[in-house]
C-alpha cells in the first residue's frame, strides 16, 4: 500500500481491494484484502456491540454514496469552483482527465484523478509472514552456535 499526503488530502492505493459501484455515478468504496474476504454473516465486535459485516458494509456504502459527492458539490460551490453535474460525477466514477507537473520531472504527465475511499482493518498485532529464507537463516544460526 502506498500512501501520500497532500495538505489535508490522503490518497491511498491498494492493489487488493474490491469496489462498490452499483451505478456509474456512485462513489467507489474499497475494502482492504482482509475485509473483502469476510462473508456477510461474519461478525464485527465494536466495544461489545455485535454487527453483521454485510450491515456495516451497507451502512458505509449508503453513507459514502450519498454524502461524499454531495459534500464535494457543496464545497466546490462555496469556493466558486463550477463543474457541470457530469464533471462532478466523473471525480467519483471514471476520474477526471488532468496533467500533473512534478518538480524535477521532464514534463507533464497525463492521466486521471479519481476519488476512492478505502475501508481498512488494522490488526493490533502485526501479522508475521514467514519468508522462505527464514528456515535457512535459522539453520545457519544453529550451525554458527554449534
Amino acid at each position: 500500500m502506498a500512501r501520500r499526503r497532500f495538505s489535508n488530502l490522503h490518497i491511498t492505493h491498494h492493489t487488493n481491494s474490491i469496489t462498490h459501484n452499483q451505478e456509474s455515478s456512485q462513489m467507489n468504496l474499497n475494502y482492504d484484502k482482509f475485509l473483502s474476504q469476510l462473508k456477510g454473516d461474519d461478525i464485527i465486535n465494536n466495544q461489545g456491540k455485535l454487527f453483521e459485516v454485510q450491515k456495516v458494509k451497507t451502512a458505509f456504502n449508503n453513507a459514502f454514496d450519498q454524502n461524499v459527492p454531495s459534500a464535494f458539490h457543496q464545497y466546490c460551490k462555496a469556493k466558486q469552483v463550477e463543474f457541470t453535474i457530469e464533471q462532478e460525477r466523473d471525480w467519483f466514477d471514471k476520474g477526471v482527465k488532468c496533467k500533473i507537473l512534478q518538480a524535477g520531472s521532464n514534463g507533464w504527465k497525463s492521466g486521471r484523478i479519481k476519488v476512492n475511499v478505502t475501508v481498512e482493518f488494522i490488526p493490533d498485532e502485526p501479522v508475521k509472514v514467514d519468508s522462505p529464507l527464514d528456515e535457512i537463516r535459522r539453520e545457519m544460526q544453529q550451525d554458527i552456535e554449534n
